[in-house]
């Protein structure tokens, strides 16, 4: 799977969800851009740049928390009274199969 920038991400794959969506964000700053971690912040303005809105970060991120495997995984930020969410190696695996499945429905289309 060849990656790119959040906006031709969001042109392979159209989230459904607002969890699919916070992961998909989260996915772009973790593995794309090198963050080792995000704030739900982070997670919110990358969306934001890109014309996109989460209504409730903190829930999105908690039922990528919740599923089994967890896509995402939630630690205390030193210093701070925010958390830190990382994208889960199910949780990559998870965006990527959800990537790579919408290219290839667009290439069967043609």
């Amino acid at each position: 799977m060849e990656a790119g920038p959040f906006c031709v991400l969001i042109a392979r794959w159209s989230p459904g969800t607002i969890a699919d969506l916070a992961l998909l964000s989260a996915y772009h700053l973790q593995l794309l851009r090198g963050y080792r971690g995000m704030s739900g912040k982070q997670i919110q303005t990358n969306l934001k740049q890109h014309g996109l809105h989460l209504s409730n970060v903190s829930v999105a991120t908690a039922r990528n928390m919740e599923t089994d495997p967890p896509r995402m995984k939630k630690r205390n930020a030193r210093g701070t009274r925010g958390n830190i969410y990382i994208v889960t190696s199910a949780g990559a695996q998870y965006v990527e199969d959800q990537l790579d499945a919408q290219e290839k429905n667009s290439t069967d289309e043609h």
